[in-house]
């Protein structure tokens, strides 16, 4: 995300695709500085980073169906769409719910990526680095724990939501 770093460097090199291409066009985008873009970066990079511990739980998912029951729908004429709808998506679904849970709490406790990346600066400023900055920034412990506790709710009410959804009836 530096101006020299490998993500402008890629896109400087692949400029001459563009249509507007010049021999010293140079990609410098501030990536983390810029406030309409910082929060996007950030983004980026916790979906990055997380891409392949739930790749890897998919596909844990995935191998559990067992294949018997795919040969016997197979066998009973269904195509590839009614698997996938009938078959597929209702034996993975309590893996859909423990990464939907665990991303979206996930989203919701971005902090540390924050605060390396951007300090908080170029608004980027997440419910927890509210709570972090109320705390050891300004001292005011009270509001800082007042803040926890309705972030702890929030993500409270999204897990019932979501096991509402996704979870067996």
């Amino acid at each position: 995300f530096k101006y020299d770093g490998m993500l402008n460097s890629f896109l400087t090199s692949v400029a001459h695709l563009l249509p507007f291409y010049s021999a010293d066009y140079v990609v410098d985008i501030d990536w983390l500085g810029n406030p309409d873009i910082a929060m996007y970066s950030i983004m980026i990079f916790t979906f990055w980073k997380g891409l392949g511990y739930f790749m890897v739980l998919y596909l844990a998912g995935l191998q559990a169906i067992p294949a018997e029951v795919e040969e016997a729908a197979i066998l009973d004429g269904a195509n590839a769409w009614d698997r996938f709808w009938k078959i597929t998506i209702p034996l993975v679904k309590p893996t859909i719910l423990l990464c939907t849970m665990l991303s979206t709490i996930g989203a919701l406790k971005v902090f540390l990526e924050v605060l390396v990346l951007t300090d908080g600066k170029a608004d980027t400023y997440t419910a927890l680095f509210y709570v972090y900055d109320q705390a050891f920034r300004n001292y005011d412990f009270g509001v800082a724990a007042a803040a926890g506790l309705v972030v702890t709710f929030f993500c409270m009410i999204l897990a019932v939501i979501q096991f509402r959804l996704f979870g067996e009836k």
